[in-house]
């Protein structure tokens, strides 16, 4: 981080401090990503798998295990068991076409 803080005139920032901040963000922004498996990704990630899912095995933010659709969907083992519990046709439609275009 830089040092200093933005406002107050006796903390000075030197462009060698902005450089050397510049170039440490740049190998963040640079680094290995792997969307499929979270690799390099910032954030903790574990393993969701949906079978009838476009991609059945993933890594996903760990916060992502504590929406509600994706905890329902795990509980029912696949998105087609999720979606037979659902009693409203019309719901049930636009879930299937939701969930089964991702």
């Amino acid at each position: 981080m830089l040092k200093g803080v933005v406002g107050k005139k006796k903390d000075k920032i030197s462009i060698k401090d902005i450089l050397k901040e510049n170039e440490r963000r740049l190998e963040v922004l640079s680094a290995n990503y792997n969307p499929i498996t979270g690799e390099g990704c910032p954030d903790e990630r574990v393993l969701l798998e949906i079978p009838d899912f476009a991609i059945p095995k993933q890594y996903v933010p760990v916060d992502m295990m504590n929406n509600s659709l994706v905890k329902q969907i795990i509980k029912a083992g696949s998105i087609e068991n999720f979606l037979d519990t659902i009693q409203d046709n019309t719901l049930y439609s636009i879930m299937k076409l939701l969930l089964l275009m991702m």
